[in-house]
């Protein structure tokens, strides 16, 4: 019985048209995959792909798009403040005592503040089906896996070195250092480092396609047209692990859609576009969040209920490509942007955090990423052969970004066309 319900089921939504798509392939933590070109139009052409990759980095691009350590990314910890208007402290509690000693002292330029660094490290793997149908349609899933890591996440102090009062010599900011790690435990927090492994967030899809060649000026003009839904099966952030990454996008459903445009030119020469948009449907969910203006980074240590909406995701990019330059040897070069948008977040307890304040976190700051894609592939496919293997290699560089990991991704891709018209 369970088994006939999810035959019909997967079935159900090869065919349906109201499955929605996108890719789970954009994040701040790395260069970002190139988007593909349109979809080839023969019916019941099926298509498997399967992608192996990995980066790593200790540096990141910050809100002025500077390069910084890893963990520096939305600019210095300010603990300063950090115990300001947090709800729940004991006034009889040496820790939370401590905190508003702190709080007390005068201001100074990047006393109290700390710069965290950091390795992050990304092994992922893409698995992709495309089935196409007739008259153009076809459809998508994709699913991706990924190991996230951040070793060695510690602190260097910023205070200034030297016999003024406000210093890193200061006695009260020295016994908050030496207490620090024992702060985060009285709210639940942990700096440790991070090592989280599974699936992203699955992508389904139904698109159009069409390749024209009843043109004059251009070899053919090909056209795909694409919409889906992101299914958050990916791991969402453990907001008590302070650098912890979500496998996916945190747990929230998205609706993207997708265009692609290619011209052919001298019989060999591929000119490509592409855009897509995923816009993501609101959540109420637990996460930390910022209860003074002053408050920056990672660690916040107050906890509260909102309603959050997570920032529109747009990619735009160019390609080209020589095709079968050499045999069954295609070479392509594109670039891609990336920008996330901000994110919303409705605080359910007014009374202890103020929204506009809470979106001043850059944790729901904006991000972009730039990234050029190389990718060199050999197509086996011969004349007549109703399976089309084909192998390739590809490097995807960042070459700029603002609140992003500093991350370039190397890795393989297999894949395979079989065509049941033969």
């Amino acid at each position: 019985m369970k088994s006939s319900f999810f035959k019909n089921l997967f079935a159900w939504l090869l065919v349906t048209p109201c499955i929605l798509i996108a890719r789970d392939n954009s994040h701040f933590y790395r260069a970002s995959y190139f988007f593909g070109e349109p979809r080839f139009e023969k019916p019941w052409l099926t298509s498997l792909d399967a992608t192996m990759a990995g980066g790593s980095s200790s540096h990141s691009r910050s809100c002025c798009k500077d390069k910084t350590t890893l963990l520096n990314i939305y600019g210095l910890h300010n603990t300063h403040k950090l115990g300001v208007a947090v709800p729940g402290k004991d006034a009889t509690n040496a820790l939370d005592i401590l905190l508003d000693d702190l709080a007390a002292l005068d201001e100074r330029d990047s006393f109290a503040q700390l710069r965290f660094d950091g390795t992050f490290k990304i092994k992922e793997a893409q698995f992709m089906l495309t089935q196409n149908l007739s008259h153009g349609f076809f459809t998508n899933m994709h699913v991706p896996v990924r190991r996230l890591s951040i070793k060695e996440p510690d602190y260097v102090d910023q205070s200034p070195h030297d016999n003024a009062t406000l210093s890193s010599s200061n006695p009260t900011w020295q016994n908050f250092l030496d207490n620090f790690d024992n702060i985060l435990v009285s709210y639940n927090l942990n700096r440790c480092a991070i090592r989280t492994s599974g699936i992203g967030d699955t992508t389904l899809v139904l698109g159009w396609t069409n390749n024209y060649q009843k043109t004059k000026k251009w070899d053919f003009v090909d056209t795909t047209l694409q919409a889906g839904v992101l299914i958050p099966t990916g791991k969402e952030k453990n907001e008590d692990v302070v650098f912890d990454l979500p496998l996916g996008y945190n747990g929230f459903y998205g609706v993207p859609v997708n265009f692609d445009m290619s011209f052919g030119i001298f019989d060999w020469i591929t000119l490509g576009t592409h855009f897509d948009a995923t816009f993501f449907l609101s959540k109420t969910k637990d996460v930390r969040m910022k209860t003074a203006l002053a408050q920056n980074g990672f660690i916040k240590l107050a906890k509260g209920t909102a309603t959050v909406r997570h920032g529109k995701l747009f990619n735009a990019g160019t390609y080209v490509k020589a095709d079968h330059v050499a045999g069954g040897l295609s070479l392509l070069f594109a670039y891609n942007y990336a920008h996330k948008m901000q994110d919303s977040v409705t605080p359910h307890d007014t009374a202890t955090f103020n929204k506009t304040i809470v979106e001043t976190d850059g944790i729901y700051r904006p991000w972009k990423v730039h990234t050029l894609n190389f990718l060199l592939e050999y197509d086996f496919t011969k004349e007549g052969d109703p399976f089309g293997p084909r192998v390739g290699l590809f490097y995807n560089n960042q070459v700029g970004g603002k609140r992003a990991f500093n991350t370039n991704m190397i890795g393989a891709n297999v894949g395979v066309e079989i065509d049941w018209a033969f």
